[in-house]
């Protein structure tokens, strides 16, 4: 009999956290017997009020069996259940409003609640220092992980992507996921008088004069393997950057800010880190010249054998 474990959110939006717990949960599904269960159902949100309160009391007061929690669920840790907390990253410094009550609302849930957690999970190691020096006990750093083999294309289907989207005789210059907490503002306005193409992708909360690409997810990978150059200047502390990770599977040369997570993984890779916009044009000349090749291997280990293997141990 498989095992059951109840994974409680916030809401159904797929966004980097979540595409690493889903990741897990889909490598696992054959050991274990996951059970979802979404906070907010309903689009009025007033509407969520009476199903969020019943199920606050069944999970947190009553449920006696495993609870897998994350950053936006923390303040479910149940009194008599075995729970298990995914924390990717604490930092909400590019959020506003009712997001950023909530945020700080969890983040202090999360240190009320640190001796109801069995396990603490997080994905880089300085995430790790700083839970263990704020007292948090059973810390484990599972980092993200891809298949390798995804992210391996030929010149000639870099070719072609770049002949369908018009990026031809020119540097192709990937910026990343076009919004403000990104950089790709300062990044652009730092960049623009260099001789390339600049591209963003995914929803936006910024306007650019550049093109902002909507791509599946094999014309995203393309996207990152055509690159000449991926910059992930991020201005609040990553959990460590998904981008960052593939565009390095893919052989492309990442510049990046080096904020929370990501420096570990730039470290990793030999990738460059740059503490300030005035520096970028500067950096990416460079490695307009010369052509630098990624450390790739350093992050190959971040396998999906690697991914169950961990996650399977924390699970039992």
């Amino acid at each position: 009999m498989r095992k059951k474990i109840v994974k409680i959110d916030l809401n159904n939006k797929v966004y980097g956290g979540r595409v690493y717990e889903n990741l897990a949960i889909d490598l696992l599904k054959d050991t274990f017997e996951f059970k979802r269960v979404f906070l907010i159902k309903y689009r009025i949100k007033v509407f969520n009020i009476p199903r969020i309160l019943f199920l606050y009391i069944k999970y947190r007061f009553f449920y006696r069996g495993s609870l897998l929690l994350t950053n936006q669920t923390t303040w479910f840790a149940g009194r008599y259940s075995h729970n298990i907390v995914v924390v990717h990253h604490l930092d909400n410094s590019f959020s506003y409003g009712t997001s950023s009550f909530y945020q700080t609302f969890c983040e202090k849930a999360l240190y009320c609640n640190r001796n109801r957690f069995a396990r603490v999970v997080t994905v880089a190691d300085c995430w790790r220092k700083m839970l263990e020096k704020d007292d948090f006990k059973n810390v484990t750093v599972i980092y993200n992980s891809f298949n390798p083999n995804l992210y391996r294309f030929s010149k000639k289907d870099k070719e072609r992507f770049k002949r369908q989207y018009g990026f031809n005789d020119k540097p192709l210059i990937y910026l990343g996921n076009c919004l403000k907490k990104k950089g790709v503002v300062e990044t652009y306005n730092s960049l623009k008088y260099i001789d390339a193409y600049f591209v963003t992708s995914g929803n936006k909360d910024v306007e650019l004069p550049i093109p902002n690409l909507t791509l599946s997810f094999e014309e995203y990978r393309l996207l990152l393997a055509a690159s000449d150059i991926v910059i992930t200047m991020s201005l609040f502390k990553e959990g460590w950057n998904r981008v960052a990770h593939e565009a390095v599977l893919c052989g492309t040369p990442v510049i990046g800010s080096g904020k929370g997570g990501m420096e570990e993984l730039l470290m990793m890779s030999e990738q460059t880190i740059s503490t300030s916009f005035e520096d970028l044009p500067h950096h990416v000349n460079r490695i307009l010249e010369d052509k630098p090749i990624p450390n790739s291997y350093s992050l190959m280990k971040f396998d999906l054998h690697y991914f169950k293997k961990c996650w399977k141990a924390v699970l039992l």
